[in-house]
This record gives structure tokens, sequence and C-alpha cells, in this order.
């Protein structure tokens, strides 16, 4: 770890020290050079600001035997599943579900669950990056574009409300759903 991650760690401690440090702006002296004696502790020593890196392996999820082209039409209305695989060009390279694409098996489940009937709630609890925002959104936009050709024309009102519990995930999702 020391030859790949080393140099990179060492950095990254320093900075954060500094960065801390000098944000808290204390003027009592003997409480910054306290501070600066604690934070510049090389990481991973008793005390300092930053603790050994932790590297985690991440298993893939298992895939549905079916692509999302065998669940156009039947499963996921055809306008979803093209919108889907054609996203706006600047989204491609992120954002692309293509129709060959198999889905995570647990994404099939909520998918088949949201859209049966009677109605029912769902929780899906999954790791970073296995596709729960697809979960419950490609159901909601199956349910729009079903709708919409129900009725011929463009929808109006509110349809939908997402409620994002982070900033940071509400602005990933920019842009990603497409006109119904």
């Amino acid at each position: 770890m020391d030859h790949y991650f080393g140099p990179m760690m060492q950095e990254l401690a320093s900075r954060a020290a500094f960065s801390v440090v000098g944000r808290l702006g204390f003027a009592n002296r003997p409480l910054r050079r306290h501070l600066q004696d604690v934070f510049f502790r090389s990481y991973g020593q008793t005390g300092s600001f930053l603790n050994d890196p932790v590297f985690e392996a991440v298993f893939g999820w298992k895939l549905a035997d079916t692509t999302m082209d065998q669940l156009k039409g039947n499963l996921i209305s055809p306008r979803v599943v093209e919108a889907m695989d054609q996203p706006p060009e600047d989204l491609r390279q992120e954002y692309r579900f293509p129709t060959d694409r198999h889905p995570y098996l647990h994404q099939l489940q909520a998918w088949e669950t949201l859209s049966a009937e009677p109605k029912r709630s769902l929780i899906v609890s999954s790791g970073t990056g296995s596709g729960k925002t697809e979960c419950f959104m490609v159901p909601i936009l199956d349910q729009l574009a079903r709708e919409q050709e129900r009725v011929g024309g463009n929808l109006v009102g509110v349809r939908a409300l997402f409620l994002y519990p982070l900033n940071a995930l509400i602005n990933s999702q920019t842009g990603m759903v497409p006109p119904v």
C-alpha cells in the first residue's frame, strides 16, 4: 500500500491538517501549536487527525436473466426503455442504460413489485452504486408514459413528487427524467 498510496495519504493528511487548523482560526498560539502537533502526526498514529486508510471490496450485484429490451412493452413502456437507452448526448456516458443491459435482480424485483396490483410499498436496501434510484424511478416514469398514452396528449399538473435526502443526489439526477 505504501508504494501506491503512501505519498497520496501523506499529502492528504497534511492538507487536511493545514485546512482544519487554518479554518478554525484560533488566535491563541499555544492552542494552535497543540492542534498542529496533533493534526500533523502521520496518519494512523495514535491521536493523529487521520486514521489508516480502509479499502473495502465491493462485490457485484446479481444480474436479472432478462435484458431491458426484453422488458420493453411488457413490464416497462417502450418509451421509457428507449429514453433510458438514448439520453441526451451530454449525459450519455454516465447515464445511458442500454437495451442490451441486464438490470440487477433487485431492480427487476422492485419494478415487478411496484407495477403489480394492488399497489404496494417497498423498501430496497443495497450498496452505493447498486441502482436503488432506478428501483423507484423507472416505475414512476413507466406509469407517467402509460398515462400519457391513455390520454393521448400532454399530462397536466403534478403527477410525481421526488423527495431526496441529499442535494448531491438531486444534482446528480438533473436531466435524467425524459420528457413524457
